[in-house]
């Protein structure tokens, strides 16, 4: 539920990690929960479905506690959120640069409690 108001899937520019965000986005809505099987079933082909299980089976590399969670998930938004802004302002010279400038600061303050 605190991730909504940070995050949302239009963040996530890869094809395939823009569905799967999609797709934990609107289970979370329904169900009040994440349900990984039901994710990865929504891919056909078994490739497809093993880079998606990977994505809910890596193993985490640094202590666990609230305090290192709250830093890697933030570190992980912000790097989703700017990435986007970068593509965008590659990709689109339509853009308002001034605006994602903007954005791109305020990312940078981004917390994220749990």
């Amino acid at each position: 539920d605190k991730l909504e108001t940070v995050v949302s899937p239009d963040d996530f520019i890869g094809e395939l990690t823009h569905e799967v965000a999609e797709a934990l986005f609107e289970q979370h809505k329904l169900l009040g929960k994440i349900n990984s099987a039901a994710v990865i079933n929504l891919f056909d082909d078994l490739e497809t479905q093993e880079r998606v299980s990977d994505v809910f089976t890596k193993s985490l590399d640094f202590e666990t506690t609230p305090s290192t969670l709250e830093r890697v998930l933030t570190d992980i938004i912000i790097k989703i959120k700017t990435n986007n802004i970068d593509k965008r302002l590659k990709e689109d010279s339509n853009v308002n640069r001034i605006q994602l400038a903007q954005e791109k600061e305020k990312i940078k303050k981004i917390k994220i409690r749990l």
